[in-house]
């Protein structure tokens, strides 16, 4: 089924007819031609039509997934295994190649970075065409929810520069803000907590780029926000603390702190990963030692 033909059935399923769904924004020749598949809607377009069919992109995202979930989304290998992965993320990349319509493209570029940065070949600046499509439609989009944040955390473990970085953390901060209640921070997983994650994945970022002070600010700002009872999340806040703490005072008890951090968690985490994240801290912290002048 594609995604013509199911907004179809979604309006009919709603007892809508074409002039209830498109006044004021597009004639009833166009929507009926793009749910015949004839033709295509801009992102702009699906998203003023998306509330008239008491939805959003995230429920249509999940809803079409259930309904082609044998034919395209779900991964055609889920062994857990690098060959899987590898296998997931050709399929995905084929097929966003092959279908041109906004959503069903972003939603398949979306597993295909996932797919791909469990790879052992997986470098963060990988796929940065695929990044910046993903990118481009996140700006153009006011209201984020589900399916945003979704996207957002595929990518938020590629390398973005500071430029992007600095034009999606206000909105980050924003929707963060708006769900900062009892149910979304309790409630695992959740766009909540989602949100959190891709802010720490931008902190680590700038600290990569050397602009210590900004990652401080940052760092400062998501304080602010509760990440009770999610260990991740709470990790994560404890190792980009500790390499602003190095930053500012290289010692040796930081240094086996961090170690023993990474130690801790070396189970819960893809196999080899401890391995990167130790790589990254010794010249990490070899360059602040040089720096200091120990």
């Amino acid at each position: 089924m594609e995604l013509g033909e199911f907004m179809r059935h979604q309006r009919i399923d709603a007892h809508l007819t074409l002039r209830q769904v498109d006044h004021d924004i597009i004639s009833d020749a166009v929507l009926s031609r793009f749910e015949r598949g004839e033709s295509e809607i801009s992102a702009e377009t699906f998203v003023q039509l998306l509330p008239r069919l008491y939805g959003t992109v995230g429920y249509l995202e999940s809803q079409f997934l259930m309904e082609n979930r044998d034919r395209v989304f779900y991964p055609v290998n889920e062994d857990g295994t690098v060959a899987g992965l590898a296998r997931q993320r050709d399929f995905y990349k084929a097929q966003y190649q092959h279908h041109p319509w906004l959503y069903y493209r972003l939603a398949a570029i979306r597993f295909s970075l996932l797919a791909n940065m469990y790879t052992p070949e997986f470098l963060p600046t990988d796929k940065q065409t695929e990044v910046s499509i993903l990118f481009d439609y996140l700006e153009s989009v006011k209201d984020w929810g589900e399916f945003e944040i979704g996207l957002l955390l595929a990518m938020s473990h590629y390398t973005l520069t500071s430029n992007q970085i600095h034009s999606i953390w206000p909105m980050l901060i924003s929707f963060i803000s708006h769900h900062n209640d009892s149910f979304s921070i309790h409630w695992q997983p959740s766009e909540y907590c989602d949100a959190i994650g891709v802010c720490q994945s931008l902190i680590w970022t700038t600290i990569a780029y050397q602009d210590f002070d900004e990652a401080a600010e940052m760092a400062k700002t998501l304080s602010k926000f509760s990440m009770q009872g999610n260990i991740v999340l709470l990790y994560n806040q404890a190792s980009y603390r500790m390499m602003l703490a190095y930053h500012d005072a290289p010692s040796p008890a930081l240094d086996n702190r961090f170690r023993q951090l990474v130690a801790m968690w070396t189970n819960e985490m893809v196999p080899g990963h401890a391995a990167k994240v130790l790589k990254q801290w010794d010249e990490f912290t070899t360059t602040e030692r040089a720096q200091h002048g120990n």
